[in-house]
Formats: C-alpha cells, structure tokens, sequence
C-alpha cells in the first residue's frame, strides 16, 4: 500500500493505508485469491472518492460501499485478471490483445513483432490497473464510466482491449 499513488497525500496518512489493506484482505479472502500487484492501484481511484467527499460537495460514501463497488468493478471490467497467481489468464488477455491489433493496425504489430516488443513490456499496466495508474483521475473516472455503462447493457464487453489497441494506433507516429 505504501507504493500506491505516493506522491498523493491522501495516500500517504495511515487511515487510508490501513483502509486500503483491510479492503484489498477482505476482497482477496472473498475471491479465495492471494493479493495481487494491481489490486492496489486499481482500488485507488475508489478511495479517492472518501478524500473528495470531504470538501462537502458530494454526498459522503463510506467504506463499505467503496468495497462494493471496488468489488463489482473488478468482477465487470477485470473479471479474468486476477483468477490465478500465475497470470495465465493476463497471458491470454495478451494474445487477444495482439490479434486485435494485428487486425486493426497489421503495420503497427508487424514493427512491434520485428523487435520483439511484445504486449506484456508495454501493455502490463494497462491491463493489471485499467489505466489507474496512468491516466489523471479526472479522465479515469470518465474511460470507467463509460466502460460500466457499456457494461450494464452488455454491449460490449471487451471495450478495454480496444481502447489499449486504440492508444497503439493514435501513438503510431510518435
């Protein structure tokens, strides 16, 4: 927990800390799962919303609905991530992944393939934290909403792979 957002000083009191441990041991112990890196980061962005609530703005959430919804949204956006310690299923993820690109950008996974950059040395992050520990909280929020609402309806359950073949594509020529 230490490691998690630690230039944040909301991450940095040991309220949060010990929060974020009891609710990543709670989620671990309900999924019958060892911890896993990412769970902390992607549980992040949910404790953020105790230390925005503190401004008054917004109604207060507590720490029980932070858990549930930590843990419904892990089970929607990330449901194969965390299932085994090897990251077998992550593996997988990987292969869809370039085959998706291969499709959509041949030139760009062709360039990728000649120099052995393969998606676990550039794409770990984006599939182990959903982008929490990339993008300003700000466009967080905005990329998950519109992955749960896509969700909700379950039109398109697999969003998240053509968002990070989407991030290559408009990255091509940089």
């Amino acid at each position: 927990c230490k490691r998690t957002n630690s230039t944040d000083i909301f991450f940095k009191l040991d309220t949060t800390r010990k929060l974020m441990e009891n609710i990543l041991t709670y989620y671990c112990k309900r999924r019958s799962i060892k911890y896993m890196q990412g769970l902390n980061f992607v549980l992040a962005p949910f404790l953020k919303m105790l230390d925005n609530a503190d401004d008054k703005k917004h109604d207060v959430i507590g720490p029980g609905a932070i858990f549930e919804l930590y843990y419904a949204f892990v089970n929607k956006v990330l449901p194969n991530i965390y299932v085994d310690e090897n990251f077998k299923s992550l593996q997988h993820s990987f292969k869809v992944f370039r085959l998706l690109l291969l499709y959509h950008d041949p030139q760009v996974c062709m360039v990728l393939d000649q120099n052995d950059i393969v998606p676990e040395l550039y794409a770990t992050p984006w599939f182990v934290t959903c982008f929490s520990r990339d993008l300003p909280l700000e466009a967080l929020y905005i990329l998950w909403d519109h992955y749960l609402l896509q969700l909700v309806t379950d039109q398109f359950p697999y969003q998240h792979y053509f968002v990070c073949v989407a991030i290559l594509i408009l990255k091509r020529d940089t």
